[in-house]
């Protein structure tokens, strides 16, 4: 897979951040996060990979239906462990398969899905971009409680924007 560094570099970084956040810090919910948590951003980061582990098996790849498991929200230590797993599972498949996109969205109060076709690859990329997005609002709200918290400069950073300023 070409976007096979990248995916991990990521993945680490996440990985590594958790590792450094106990239980309650995990947990706590932050007026700068309005009212979510770190716990909640990590799971609903969680979802994307699920989801697009489950549309390689089923053909179909949708993120508009999450799995809200309340571990993942509350153990640093479950989730950590669960982001290891879809890193090994997302890692090995091919990144040239075709998959079909169902976005649901509402069109006039009328409920639609919309389909579209696409790879793994693409889905993977996508993927890397919305953690890194969330990762940005993490790095946020860590800064802001945690600042003894030592956080890599480029967590929650476009990988176009690190080349540009190197």
């Amino acid at each position: 897979m070409i976007l096979q560094e990248p995916f991990e570099i990521i993945l680490s970084q996440l990985i590594e951040l958790i590792s450094k956040l106990d239980r309650d810090a995990y947990k706590t919910e932050m007026e700068l996060l309005s009212g979510s948590t770190l716990g909640k951003h990590f799971r609903h980061i969680l979802n994307f990979y699920e989801n697009l582990y489950q549309g390689f098996l089923t053909g179909v790849v949708c993120y508009d239906t999450r799995n809200r498991d309340s571990q993942i929200e509350e153990d640093p230590s479950y989730a950590k462990k669960q982001f290891t797993d879809y890193m090994v599972k997302l890692s090995v498949l091919p990144g040239q398969t075709t998959l079909q996109l169902e976005a649901k969205v509402e069109m006039d109060s009328e409920k639609t899905s919309l389909m579209t076709n696409t790879t793994v690859e693409r889905e993977i990329l996508y993927v890397i971009e919305h953690t890194i997005h969330h990762m940005a609002i993490i790095k946020m709200a860590v800064l802001h409680y945690y600042p003894k918290i030592a956080i890599p400069a480029n967590l929650g950073v476009a990988f176009s924007t690190i080349r540009q300023t190197a």
